[in-house]
């Protein structure tokens, strides 16, 4: 954060001796100026120190002695820093930029005729009416009095003066200094490498013996910050396009995986974050991009995609895991406990995303508050505009915890009837025996009336059997208890609650009532065990020469006399019977 002082050639007086974790003195307009003023004076001072021991020797890296020195360094502008309202920066940038804002404000203040200070305010100087605010004489720089908050009574630089800064030094550059003692620190401040971190893991020697060429200022940066930023820009694109292309293979050999489909979309969103923060630590520390142009870049390209990265990153990872643990525990991937356990991970992820949004907003320096109230007024309007939906979901819901039927039961909902084929958030879709797929809204599913053919035990099978009316007596009690020994015999059915009795006498045959249960999983289990019995069942008829009557029908054709008896002979009576098949029912 403060390598840049390594290269600035001044020295001051002897280094304040104050203790590390001393506060600044706020507590007047003339303490917090004397603060300010002092610390950055101290910080200076024995950052110059270690750059002058550091140019004198032939190490390639800093001393123990100089990173201690780059400590104190720290603690002396920290100690400045405390003196300025830094709520109009961004939080996400205030670590990287409050020092350059200090060094700003000190460039400025070098460059101004500042009164005596003896004329600078204090607490008693306004009476018994303390001071709200003063403002340096000819300026727009402003020192005011905390009313709220944890440093409620301490008076600090207003936001608004530290906002302005940057335009402030604009406008008075050109003007000679006042004060000398920290000439020139601000533009070697920013046109030098910065941080500690970075020194560590680059040798100080390749900093210092830069050419001249790499300072030259292009659009206020110098030119080795366009090369870094470059060079940093086509690496981090590098690592996320040879990510990507990883996972674009893996998907093309495995196009069935949703599972891995899933967690290589969540490497590949980490190491898109991972480079864009990347990108930002190295642009506001190593690089030292200045505050204005920082703060830009940091929004417009950085800010806002790390936070849409990261809300999508969550929910990701939370759909992953649900799948991964559908897989891990075989469950049903249609199947409810499933479509329930997305919807629990589902809620959870727009909760760790609606976290997400609200503190990358509070990061960039958007009111909480306001994304709250958005949030509301949204979520108020969705719900009025998507009331159907809602119901649905609603239904839904009510569907996966009462479980009312599962994937794969056989229901009837009034002349719909068929397989359910899956229960989703908004309908439940039913496969027909003709093949066509229904899908019936979750609101109204509930409130219909379900009746749950799959959800059966045991599954009746009801027929009638018809013989013809020559059958003997005999045969046909022996052809009754035939069937009922088949029925017993059989492994499926059902042993104690069973009738096959002679039932009736019907227009063309002697009906024989077949009704007894089957306990088999489904439709298919049952289709095959009626068809194995049915075929015993005429097995036994064959064995016992038991004919089965065709339905039939006897017509008896009468002529009519002539009406004119005279004229006609009388004709003889005739009668004639005429045998017709029906197709059976």
């Amino acid at each position: 954060m403060v390598a840049a002082w390594f290269f600035i050639g001044a020295s001051l007086a002897s280094e304040d001796a104050l203790h590390p974790l001393s506060p600044p003195d706020t507590s007047s307009p003339k303490a917090t100026l004397t603060s300010f003023l002092e610390n950055t004076r101290a910080a200076y001072t024995l950052a110059s120190k270690a750059r002058a021991s550091f140019i004198s020797s032939e190490r390639q890296r800093l001393s123990v002695d100089e990173v201690a020195l780059l400590t104190q360094v720290y603690a002396h502008l920290n100690r400045a820093i405390r003196c300025l309202d830094l709520s109009k920066i961004p939080k996400a940038l205030i670590s990287s930029k409050a020092p350059e804002v200090a060094i700003l404000l000190k460039e400025i203040l070098d460059r101004l005729e500042i009164p005596p200070i003896s004329q600078w305010p204090t607490v008693e100087s306004n009476g018994d009416k303390a001071f709200q605010k003063w403002r340096i004489p000819n300026t727009e720089i402003k020192i005011y009095r905390v009313l709220q908050g944890e440093r409620a009574g301490e008076y600090l630089f207003s936001a608004e003066t530290v906002k302005s800064l940057e335009t402030f030094y604009q406008a008075i550059r050109h003007l000679p200094y006042k004060e000398t003692v920290t000439e020139g620190w601000y533009e070697r401040y920013v046109s030098n490498p910065k941080g500690l971190t970075v020194l560590s893991v680059l040798p100080l020697r390749w900093l210092v013996d830069l050419p001249d060429w790499a300072k030259w200022r292009v659009f206020g940066q110098a030119f080795w910050q366009w090369l870094g930023l470059a060079i940093a820009l086509v690496l981090g694109i590098a690592i996320v396009i040879s990510v990507y292309g990883i996972g674009r293979y893996w998907r093309r050999r495995h196009p069935d995986s949703r599972l891995s489909s899933l967690w290589l979309r969540v490497v590949e969103l980490s190491a898109a974050i991972a480079v864009l923060i990347g990108l930002a630590i190295l642009s506001g520390g190593a690089l030292g991009i200045t505050v204005g142009f920082h703060q830009g870049l940091y929004i417009l390209l950085w800010a806002f995609p790390v936070i849409i990265l990261a809300a999508w990153l969550a929910w990701v990872i939370c759909s992953a895991v649900a799948e991964t643990i559908i897989v891990a525990q075989h469950l049903r991937p249609r199947g409810m406990d499933s479509q329930l356990l997305r919807l629990a991970f589902r809620l959870v992820a727009l909760m760790v995303v609606s976290a997400i949004l609200v503190e990358g907003a509070n990061q960039l320096g958007l009111p909480s508050y306001s994304i709250f109230a958005g949030l509301g007024i949204g979520g108020l309007a969705f719900a009025l505009a998507a009331r159907e939906t809602l119901a649905n979901l609603l239904g839904s819901l009510v569907i996966m915890f009462e479980k009312p039927f599962r994937v794969g039961d056989w229901i009837r909902v009034g002349d719909d009837e068929g397989h359910v084929e899956s229960v989703g958030f908004r309908s439940t879709r039913i496969r027909t025996f003709y093949d066509s797929l229904i899908s019936l809204p979750s609101s109204k599913l509930i409130d219909a009336t379900v009746d749950n053919l799959g959800a059966r035990e045991y599954r009746r099978v009801k027929t009638t059997l018809a013989v013809t009316y020559d059958t003997p007596p005999q045969k046909v009690q022996s052809f009754v208890d035939g069937i009922k020994e088949i029925i017993r015999s059989h492994p499926k059915t059902q042993k104690d609650k069973f009738h096959i009795v002679f039932n009736d006498f019907g227009s063309h045959s002697l009906d024989i009532l077949i009704y007894f249960f089957l306990k088999v999983p489904d439709w298919s289990a049952e289709l095959v065990e009626r068809e194995g019995i049915f075929l015993q069942i005429i097995q036994l008829a064959e064995d016992l020469e038991v004919k089965f009557a065709f339905p039939t029908e006897t017509i008896h054709v009468e002529s009519l006399p002539s009406p004119i008896a005279t004229s006609t002979p009388s004709r003889v009576k005739a009668q004639a019977s005429k045998r017709r098949r029906k197709p059976a029912a």
